[in-house]
């Protein structure tokens, strides 16, 4: 899935594009603002979102090895495809957030990938999708205590954006340049 959106964010040149300037190859890694909905970002079921699953079987599947261990398989077949509306109107991108010292995900950086899309959009579904190292960076980067001396809670929403954490973003990405 990511693949397809960094199709209209692959150029630090796109306008909806935020450069956070780490350079470690190795430990790069994006946070990607998109906004969901039938005109931006979504899902898209094909054959009227009919999903077929087959009867379970045995079967005998190779470890990482080569050696070979038996399973119980069922085939699943549908067709799902991730549908990008309004191209570059439905996705920004901070890059190159690396292990660096002070190159990794903060405030400012969000802010500043928000404001690179359209006046109007529908902040109620639009998404903060970041790794959780990106979420480390992130807390880590503010100074914010409550009155108690502890330091600030781990966001759920950035500016009314929900915010998404997972490990389905990489953080060996290649570093793009200027």
């Amino acid at each position: 899935m990511w693949n397809g959106l960094n199709y209209y964010t692959s150029s630090i040149a796109y306008a909806n594009v935020v450069n956070a300037g780490g350079t470690s190859a190795g430990t790069g890694s994006s946070c990607y603002i998109v906004c969901a909905g039938d005109q931006d970002v979504a899902l898209v079921w094909g054959e009227n979102g009919q999903i077929t699953i087959s009867p379970s079987y045995p079967s005998v599947v190779n470890d990482g090895s080569s050696n070979p261990f038996s399973v119980i398989r069922t085939n699943v077949m549908g067709l799902v495809g991730l549908q990008v509306g309004r191209g570059a109107a439905s996705v920004a991108r901070i890059c190159n957030l690396t292990a660096d010292t002070g190159k990794g995900l903060t405030d400012a950086l969000i802010d500043k990938a928000l404001m690179t899309l359209p006046a109007g959009f529908d902040i109620g579904h639009t998404f903060v999708v970041m790794h959780r190292r990106s979420m480390g960076q992130l807390l880590a980067s503010r100074t914010s205590y409550n009155p108690l001396g502890f330091p600030a809670a781990i966001p759920s929403e950035i500016q009314g954006a929900k915010v998404i954490v997972t490990d389905a973003l990489s953080i060996t990405e290649t570093i793009i340049a200027d």
